[in-house]
């Protein structure tokens, strides 16, 4: 009972000392994306501290709220999910899926290695999807993911192989440049 207060507390108090340090600071006039990260700052130290969410999840608020609020560009975005695919922790998955549909290509990029990384069977339908990719990076990624995913992944990508359009192309470009047999 206690553990799910201090949950319920640092929640609130995390999302709290954000928009306190957001709306009413100016910590560097001129420059708001100064005041911004510090309030994602506050938001996940006492995320971390409280252990509100999981610590996988709290390291990925930036790549969320960086963007929203105008700190980050695409490739520090990307740099940050390749870092957290080799962190290799699994809570991490679920979230990196999504930055399959970024608007910036070196995230996309970023999130199908870093699920390849993870091993993120459950992001086996997500990868094949990504293999239609306007991106040829993206889709040569999320080609390679699936194979670092084991039998059911090459079982996935041969599937593919056989279609017509960019996904088949990559499907087949990949399998025969790895030698998968």
């Amino acid at each position: 009972m206690v553990r799910v207060q201090k949950k319920y507390i640092g929640f609130f108090l995390g999302i709290a000392a954000f928009l306190l340090i957001f709306l009413f600071a100016d910590l560097k006039p001129g420059k708001p994306e100064v005041t911004a990260t510090m309030a994602v700052a506050a938001l996940m130290a006492i995320w971390w501290v409280s252990e509100t969410i999981p610590l996988a999840v709290t390291a990925l608020v930036p790549l969320v709220l960086f963007p929203a609020l105008g700190v980050l560009d695409g490739r520090v975005r990307g740099a940050a999910v390749e870092a957290l695919g080799r962190l290799g922790d699994d809570a991490a998955a679920a979230h990196v899926v999504s930055l399959l549909h970024d608007a910036v290509e070196a995230v996309r990029v970023q999130a199908a290695r870093a699920l390849g990384q993870l091993r993120a069977e459950a992001a086996m339908p997500d990868l094949v999807a990504a293999l239609d990719d306007t991106s040829w990076w993206v889709r040569f990624r999320a080609a390679e993911a699936l194979i670092r995913m084991g039998s059911r992944g090459v079982a996935v990508l041969r599937a593919t192989a056989g279609q017509a359009g960019v996904g088949g192309e990559i499907a087949t470009q990949v399998l025969a440049e790895m030698a998968v047999n």
